[in-house]
Formats: C-alpha cells, structure tokens, sequence
C-alpha cells in the first residue's frame, strides 16, 4: 500500500474511527466521486419524515394529490438546489460548513451560527429517535411508554456508535439503506395501490387554496432546508478538481428523487383513509389497511430510516462542538452530542 492511501485508510475508512476534527483535509487525503453524495443524501430523505412531511399537505392542507405533488416537488428541488451549490465548499476548502462560514463571519463571529446548528442538529436526533421508537412500538400494537422509552434509548445508542465512526461509515450504511428501504417502500406502495384515491381533489379553495399552495412549498423547502448546515461536512473528502456542476447536481438528485417518489406514497395515504390519518396519522392507516406481512418489514425500516438520518444530525453535532472551540476528538464530542439529544 502506498504512502498516501496507508494515510486516507487510517483517516477515513468504513469501520475505523475517523482521525479528522474540523481541520482541512489534506489533498493527500481527498477521494471519492461526487455521484456518491446522491447516496448519502438519498439515504437522509428515504425514510418516514419525508412520507410523513408530504402527508401534511393531503391531511391538513386541503391540497388534492397531484397539486399537492406539485408543490412537494418545486419546494424540493428548489431547496435541493441551495444544498448542492452550498456542497461545493467542501471541495473547494476541505472544511465543514461551520467552518467555512467563519470566512464570512470571522471566527467568533461564527459562534451564533455554530450553536444554532447545534441545537438543530441534536434537536432533529432528538426527533428522529422518536418517530423511530413511535414506529417500533407499532411492531407490538402500539407498547407502553416504557417499551416507547426504551426503544428510543437503544436507537440513540446504534445512531451514536456510527456518527463516532465518522464519514465514511456512515457514507456506505446510508448508500445501501436507502436502496433496502426503497425497495420495501416501493412493494408495500404497489400492495396499498388499489386503495388510493389518484385523483383526490382539493378541499381548500380561493384564497386558502393559494395559501395551502405556498405552505406545501414552503413545508417541503424547509425539510430540505434544514439541512444547510450539514452541506459541506459530507462534500469535504472530494478532490478540489471535482466538477462544480456534479458537486451541484448529485446531491439535488439524491433528494429530489426519494422526496418526491415518497411525497406521492405520503400523499395518496390520507386518502385511503383520511379520519384516521387525520386523528391518529398515516402509520395507523398502513396498520389498519395492510397485512403484517407488509407492514412489519416496513415498521421495522421505518426505524432504521431514522437512524440512518441520525447519523448525519449527531456526526455534524460534533463537528460543529469542535468549531466552538471545545478541546476533544470528534469522536468524543459525537458521544457527547448523542448523550444530550
């Protein structure tokens, strides 16, 4: 092995602790294509959040389906497109996105920023480990609030262990879990097919119409908004040579696609069955409108999806510790981050 890959594998290798805080990684040291960030952040988006976001504009919004998927749509490409221009600070600096900013705002002027973002990012770990332990509780007809607890206890400690690991663990878990949960997504959406109501209208009308229209938008931007601050911490491997207009582009598709192909799965739900989802959300319309044989295996994706999305909040949660001036491995401020969501 040669000098420079003996030092990218003890850097940034699947199953080894990443050696790299939020310094610039050395050109040595860069690897990777940029298709691979539509891996990585398609496995950020294939999961219950993204249904469940979609479902809001059917449930509660009065949008129909196909104008409702419309709005899902322009909201996430239009947000996807930010993210992938904000990706290509990565290459270019070699630094998370916190970092980068501190070129704009100045190192301490970066501080606001940097505990934002961390109360962002441990805010959707906290989150997701709820929609996970909600999730597997519906594996045993719904549990008690001690089962609920402790599901969230474990899912927290499996997504901390990997966002320890760092970049490229958590780079290959989220490019073959998108593709499993994708897969099962995909059989259980051709099982409650027939059920869907395709050409649900709109409830909402003249001005609420248009006022449902941009709260759909807007509802879909900020999902994919919320993820801004993350951008570059996953862009910062690729070599400085990598094409801007890939480095753009990759990531818009990783979203746009499972958001969009989920958004028309969460929206076509409420219509099965549109006063439970209503009173009880859609995961009790996939309950009570789906075998076991279907709904377990995607109960049970469910709550890997969001560990999955976990990965990425706890890993830049530590990142951005570290950005704040507090002296320890990224490792140790990753556990740190965990603990507190």
């Amino acid at each position: 092995m040669s000098d420079i890959a003996a030092r990218q594998a003890e850097a940034d290798a699947f199953g080894r602790v990443e050696t790299h805080g939020i310094e610039a990684i050395p050109a040595a040291e860069r690897h990777g294509a940029p298709r691979e960030l539509a891996f990585l952040w398609a496995g950020a988006f294939v999961n219950y959040a993204s249904l469940f976001t979609a479902s809001l504009l059917t449930t509660y919004y009065g949008l129909g389906v196909w104008d409702g998927l419309a709005a899902t749509a322009a909201g996430t490409i239009a947000a996807a497109l930010i993210l992938g221009l904000l990706s290509n600070t990565g290459p270019r600096s070699g630094q998370p996105q916190i970092v980068f900013t501190r070129r704009i705002f100045g190192y301490h002027g970066s501080y606001l920023g940097a505990a934002l973002t961390l109360f962002l990012a441990v805010g959707w770990f906290a989150v997701d480990c709820v929609i996970a332990a909600q999730a597997g509780a519906q594996l045993f007809g719904g549990g008690s609030r001690w089962m609920t607890f402790a599901l969230v206890l474990l899912i927290a400690a499996i997504s901390v262990a990997v966002a320890v690991f760092g970049h490229q663990t958590i780079k290959v878990l989220e490019t073959y879990g998108a593709v499993i949960f994708a897969a099962l997504t995909a059989a259980l959406f051709l099982f409650l097919a027939p059920q869907f109501h395709w050409t649900q209208g709109p409830s909402a009308a003249g001005p609420d119409y248009a006022g449902a229209l941009v709260l759909g938008f807007m509802t879909c931007f900020a999902l994919v908004a919320s993820w801004y601050p993350f951008a570059s911490d996953y862009s910062r491997y690729l070599p400085a040579s990598s094409s801007t207009r890939s480095v753009t582009l990759w990531p818009v598709a990783g979203v746009a696609v499972p958001m969009i192909l989920l958004g028309l799965f969460g929206l076509l739900l409420p219509t099965i069955d549109a006063g439970l989802a209503s009173s009880q959300g859609v995961l009790a319309v996939i309950s009570a409108h789906s075998p076991s044989w279907v709904a377990i295996p995607f109960f049970v994706f469910i709550v890997v999806g969001e560990i999955w999305a976990n990965y990425l909040d706890v890993y830049t949660a530590g990142l951005v510790t570290l950005a704040m001036g507090i002296r320890l491995k990224r490792w140790q401020t990753a556990l740190g981050c965990g603990v507190l969501g």
